[in-house]
Formats: C-alpha cells, structure tokens, sequence
C-alpha cells in the first residue's frame, strides 16, 4: 500500500534523531501507519480529527515561513508529513491529486484540529 510506504519512508528518514519533537512526530506517523495497515485509507470524520499529523509539524512550518495553506507549496523536511497526512484525510490522493478547493478544506479541517487539541490540552 503505497500509504504504508510513504509512512516507513518518513519514519526510516527520522529514526535516528532523538529530539522531542521529532519522537512525537515518529509516535504519531507510527500510530497513522498502525490505523492504516489494520482498517485501511477509510476514516471517519473523528478519526480524520485524532490521525491528523498537522498538529506536530505546524509550529516549525510557521517558523520556517513555510506558506502551507497553498497545495503546490513545498515544505522543506516536512513536505512528506504533509503528503502523508493529505493521503490519510483525503482516503488515498497526493496533493498533486485534489484540488485546490479539496486542499482549502484540507487546510481548514487542520487548524479545525489544531484548535481542537489545544482546547483539549488546556482543560488537562
């Protein structure tokens, strides 16, 4: 499954930092693939909300000054973050695959979950 791949080929490419960040973004893209290999590229609005990849990675696409609310926009070292996490939400196309307006829903639904998780965080 060409998910499972993108996912090995991005975690294969993080294993041998040790930095926080990049062990919460092995964990989450781990757990993604885990989803994946066992009830595939179909999600449910909830479950699109708790595999969303965005929430680790948006803090240093904004710091880069990576402008990632645009579709054909590369992203540095998170552009297969991004990919993966497009494939996850959209059950199976790449970026270069959806349309722009696909793509503004793609980026709403993120700062949606971004959002989300802070509230989240914050009532802990």
């Amino acid at each position: 499954m060409q998910a499972i791949e993108m996912i090995d080929a991005a975690l294969n490419l993080r294993a041998s930092s040790s930095d926080p960040m990049t062990s919460a973004r092995r964990f989450s893209l781990q757990r993604l693939r885990d989803r994946i290999a066992s009830r595939g590229l179909t999600f449910t609005e909830g479950e699109k909300r708790e595999f969303c990849l965005m929430p680790v990675i948006f803090q240093e696409l904004n710091y880069d000054d990576f402008d990632w609310s645009r579709r054909e926009n590369r992203l540095g070292a998170l552009d297969d973050m991004v990919e993966i996490d497009v494939v996850a939400w959209s059950g199976g196309f790449r970026r270069s695959e959806i349309s722009d307006s696909e793509y503004r829903r793609y980026w709403r639904h993120c700062l949606d979950v971004i959002d989300y998780r802070k509230e989240a965080s914050r009532r802990k």
